[in-house]
């Protein structure tokens, strides 16, 4: 035989300390405990377990102390004994019980009568290691003694099932209960309670506290409190238990009503339903219901699931609450629940209250079935209205019916309910109920029960207008092509209809073949109203097709149909579109078509996802029907397509594909992939028409002039939302490029597109990027005041900026930045040639020497061509004496140029531009110039005379464009770090290769070239360029030069023939 379940309970002694005296030594305290008891614990029993023994007079063998159980804070309960121990004193036992235990125990409170009963130990000295109370579970109470206990409850009730009920109803409603008059019997008193106990749901005995004995009432925090002496404590429910009389007015209490009404029947009824209850009653403690309101729901569910049990009325809410809410029904009762519910829902034509029953149905094979069964029989019944009522509202409000597949079952009610209008003879609510359902929801598929009940009317309706246009309207939905045709020759049922749908049936006859009426099938479609006219027009159109008559579809037909290809029904019509389509695709009929006609029938395509053959139309459009003298019209009807077709991002894209490789040709292509991005609002499930739009106006800019520079602003804001910086800078770049001949306009469309291209670090310098290659781009007189406009619109540092670009415009002289290098390189081979031969310290060159070199230079010139070297000889010397002038007004005569060439400073005048330009591809470096050299036995060197002419013109381009550039005083207000960015830019622009092989020479080439101006300049007064005095004997040949600029100035009277001949 196994031993019962032991409990090991941690506890603790209050008291005082005993000597072998028998005398208290000490002051009260904690004299004994168990080694987990914490200071929290003993602070929580001493506040919440407040007992004391009962005095002397109160005591007896049968009751030594007061035992007491209370509810805890840290600890789920508190069990108290105090007592006088064995040396007199009083003494508190406090054993300290987790719920856990007491839902074992499962409300059996007499297992606790060996404790109150054995003595109270006392203690010498404190002991901080006891060991922890064994309590034995004795398991739950059998139905034996669970009877006895009831029976000893009404016993002690003085057999009065009022006092039991009233006493049961105060401990259901949390009332605290007085037990007076008590006999001095712990067993007898524990007996009470445990009857008491009885009479509640096991789960609910478990909160319940007791003390068997209370001095002062409101001291101990329990629910249950015995005395022996007849006091009457207020605020309680008090029971005198000598006189078997309830001395104060009990709660009213619906469950307690209910459980003395099983008592009175018989005690095993109420252990019966404790037992039944007890899952309940768990369920509704969930919620964190009191005890009253969750017993009080437990006596309601009893007495509702008698009532259920029995076939008896009962509130129909409530048992749909229970059927939805309640989990601890067993599958016996949820399928007589269901069952209820329904029958009085069928009986009483109330569906909203069985709403329930589907959702129950869908987790249980045999409440479906039975559901089904009954409703089966309501319909066979005469009640197929109510079924079908019944079956709609689940399957349109419920989500589970969906998974009942209980369509068909609808169906057949709908079915049977027609014909039993017809048997009573009720045409009229006959037609009412065909025109609801007409507009019943898709989601019922009624559709597929249209036909049987078109066969159930048919016959009625031959004799009754109104029912023919309900069951027309019936048959245009649901019938196939070949019945629809058998009703339209159906000579009594069409005379029933409107004349002008006589009329239209009459051109869709086998026989006779009318000639075709403009627009016949239209009017016979307008008169059931426009929700019904495009359905109607489209089985006309069919039927038309179906006997070869496609003279009778129109544009308007065309529309109708493309309405339906919208609908869930267009699969249906796939095949009548093809059909259409490629009797329609000839260019005799396309051209008499009215518009939309053309558009509509690719549209149709596309609404049925055959977008190649929508492709294949189009480029017969384009090739045959408009050609290249209607490329605009046609361009137009393309992006209409996409621009008027709803379809999904998916299928968009899907249509869209079907261009690449086909014959159309870019520019309805661009339009269509733009409308196509409207279409769907810019959506980002449009990527891949972006992109192709994007390539194309990339590769071919004049295509923005097609799809609208504000669709290109939404195309740059579509790719900033995903911040896809290569493909804003795309688009950007295409818009720059197209925007260079549109002058200011097309300034203020780069202000509107700024936002959409500067939405990150990156993004937006490449954004300058693209403003400089704009500002670049258009003509040089323009450039001050569209600088100025940017500054006004897009802030101060982008002025700047613009600045520093006008000024390299100039400085290089409209070239680009490697035509520059080699203008540099001309320039300065040529200056340092000529500066070196008259570099002080060096033998001049003789006049006869400078003539026979000139006399030399290979090739010939015509007049013109010895004119013009003349003058841009003259040219050159002027422009180097004025260079070095300004040079020394803005500088002075002492030039530092290692800022400029540091980048530290910002150049004032055309050499320091050269010196900033030298100091950048050089590195920061200086590169001196060598003017020690040994002189060239020739001064020109193996330079041509046709040579010499294409270096001059070039050196006079470059020297004017480095004077030009530093007239606007706004120039000089360029910082290094914006000057360096625009020369950084300009190189950006080079191939690797040819940074490569230019940027050494670059540097060299300006660095020395401002300086050879300097050296040049710095050695000559302004007499040489005046035309007498130096002048003048300079240009006749007749003085011998001694600077580079005095050998220019006799270079140009060689020229323009003026010397005179003399020996030198």
């Amino acid at each position: 035989m196994t031993q019962s379940p032991a409990f090991q309970l941690e506890r603790l002694y209050y008291g005082t300390i005993v000597d072998s005296s028998r005398r208290t030594s000490s002051p009260p305290g904690v004299i004994a405990r168990t080694p987990a008891v914490a200071e929290a614990h003993v602070k929580e029993c001493l506040q919440l377990a407040q007992l004391t023994p009962p005095l002397p007079d109160a005591s007896s063998d049968d009751m030594p102390g007061t035992l007491g159980l209370v509810r805890g804070d840290q600890t789920g309960f508190i069990l108290t004994k105090a007592q006088r121990n064995d040396a007199g004193y009083p003494q508190i036992l406090y054993i300290l019980v987790p719920v856990e235990t007491l839902r074992h125990l499962g409300g059996n409170v007499m297992v606790f009568r060996s404790l109150g009963l054995m003595d109270m130990p006392s203690f010498s000295a404190i002991k901080a290691t006891l060991v922890p109370y064994e309590l034995r579970d004795p398991g739950p109470l059998t139905t034996e003694q669970q009877a006895d206990a009831l029976n000893d409850l009404l016993l002690f009730c003085q057999d009065s099932f009022k006092n039991v009920e009233g006493i049961l109803a105060a401990l259901v409603q949390g009332w605290p209960l007085a037990i007076v008059n008590s006999p001095k019997s712990l067993e007898k008193r524990l007996s009470f309670l445990q009857g008491l106990l009885s009479m509640l749901p096991v789960p609910a005995r478990v909160g319940i506290t007791f003390t068997t004995h209370a001095a002062e009432p409101f001291h101990a925090l329990a629910q249950v409190k015995f005395y022996g002496e007849p006091a009457v404590p207020s605020q309680h429910l008090v029971y005198d238990w000598e006189q078997g009389l309830l001395v104060t007015q009990p709660p009213e209490d619906s469950y307690s009503r209910y459980m003395v009404a099983q008592l009175r029947l018989d005690p095993s009824l109420v252990i019966e339903q404790t037992a039944q209850l007890s899952r309940t009653t768990v369920w509704r403690a969930m919620h964190r219901e009191n005890l009253g309101s969750a017993l009080s729901w437990v006596s309601r569910r009893a007495a509702i699931d008698q009532a259920v049990a029995d076939g008896q009325p009962a509130d129909r809410d409530t048992v749909a609450a229970i059927l939805r809410e309640d989990p601890t029904l067993s599958d016996e009762l949820r399928l007589a629940y269901a069952r209820h519910l329904l029958a009085f829902a069928i009986a009483l034509d109330e569906p909203q209250s069985a709403d329930v029953v589907p959702a129950v149905a869908v987790t249980s094979d045999e409440i479906a079935s039975t559901v089904v069964d009954q409703i089966t029989t309501a319909l066979e019944g005469g009640q197929a209205w109510v079924a079908y009522s019944l079956l709609e509202r689940w399957l349109l409000n419920v989500p589970e019916t969906a998974a009942l597949k209980w369509h068909e079952l609808l169906h057949r009610a709908a079915q049977q309910h027609l014909r039993e209008l017809f048997e009573r003879d009720e045409v009229k609510r006959a037609v009412e109920f065909l025109n609801y359902i007409q507009t019943a929801h898709h989601s019922l598929h009624l559709h597929e029960v249209m036909p049987s009940m078109v066969t159930v009317a048919r016959e009625s309706a031959r004799s009754d207008p109104n029912l023919a246009r309900a069951l027309f309207l019936i048959a245009v939905k649901a019938l196939p092509a070949g019945e629809l045709q058998r009703l339209f020759t159906d000579e009594a049922f069409v005379r029933q209809l409107p004349p002008e749908t006589q009329a239209a049936l009459s051109y869709i006859q086998p026989q006779p073949r009318h000639p075709a009426q403009l627009g016949v099938l239209d009017r016979g479609a307008r008169v059931f109203g426009d929700g019904h006219r495009m359905l109607v027009l489209t089985r006309f159109v069919e039927a038309a097709m179906f006997l070869a008559r496609p003279e009778l579809v129109d544009t308007n037909g065309l529309q109708a149909l493309m309405v339906i290809t919208q609908s869930p029904d267009a699969e249906r019509y796939e095949h009548l579109v093809e059909h259409i389509v490629n009797d329609f695709s000839q260019i005799s009929v396309i051209q008499i078509l009215d518009d939309p006609g053309p558009r509509v029938l690719v549209q149709l395509l596309l609404h049925i996802k055959r977008y190649e053959q929508a492709v294949e139309l189009l480029e017969f459009y384009q090739n045959t029907v408009f050609g290249l003298p209607q490329l605009a019209n046609f361009t137009r009807l393309a992006g209409e397509v996409c621009l008027m077709t709803p379809l999904s991002g998916e299928e968009m894209t899907a249509a869209l594909q079907e261009l690449d490789g086909s014959q159309i040709r870019p520019e309805p292509r661009a339009r269509m992939y733009c409308s196509a991005l409207i279409n769907r609002q810019w959506a980002d499930d449009q990527d891949y028409a972006a992109r192709r739009l994007t390539t194309m106006i990339f590769n071919d800019n004049t295509l923005i002039n097609i799809i609208g520079h504000d669709n290109v602003i939404n195309l740059l804001n579509f790719y900033a939302r995903s911040e896809n910086a290569l493909d804003t800078l795309r688009v950007g770049a295409a818009l720059v490029d197209q925007a260079l001949g549109l002058g200011k306009q097309g300034a203020a469309f780069i202000t509107r597109m700024w936002p959409s291209i500067t939405w990150n670090k990156e993004v937006s310098e490449a954004a300058r990027e693209l403003l400089r290659r704009f500002v670049r781009g258009v003509p040089l007189d323009e450039v001050p005041m569209l600088t100025q406009y940017f500054e006004r619109e897009l802030g101060p540092q982008i002025g700047q900026m613009l600045c520093a670009t006008y000024l390299m415009r100039q400085v290089m002289a409209e070239k680009d930045l490697m035509h520059f290098a080699e203008d540099l390189h001309i320039a300065a081979q040529l200056f340092i040639d000529i500066a070196t031969a008259y570099h002080p310290g060096k033998e001049l060159p003789p006049n006869h020497r400078l003539r026979r070199d000139l006399d030399t230079m290979t090739g010939g010139l015509t007049p013109q061509e010895r004119q013009r070297v003349a003058e841009n000889v003259l040219n050159i010397t002027r422009q180097i004496f004025e260079l070095g002038k300004e040079h020394a007004r803005k500088r002075g005569k002492q030039v530092d140029k290692t800022d400029l060439v540091h980048g530290k400073t910002s150049p004032q005048d055309g050499l320091d531009v050269l010196h900033f330009i030298g100091g950048q591809f050089a590195q920061g470096k200086l590169l001196p110039l060598n003017l020690e050299r040994e002189a060239m036995t020739h001064i020109f060197g193996t330079r041509s005379a046709a040579m010499f002419l294409r270096e001059t013109d070039a050196i006079t381009r470059l020297l004017a464009g480095l004077q030009m550039a530093f007239e606007d005083a706004n120039v000089a207000s360029i910082t290094p770090q914006i000057l360096r960015a625009e020369l950084a830019s300009l190189w950006g622009t080079l191939s690797l290769y040819n940074q490569r092989q230019i940027q050494q020479q670059l540097a060299e080439d300006c660095q020395h070239l401002a300086d050879v101006i300097l050296v040049m300049a710095g050695r000559v007064n302004e007499r040489v360029l005046s035309n007498s005095g130096l002048g003048r004997q300079l240009e006749t040949g007749q003085r011998q030069p001694h600077t580079t600029l005095e050998a220019l100035r006799w270079i140009y009277g060689y020229f323009t023939r003026k010397h005179v001949r003399t020996r030198s």
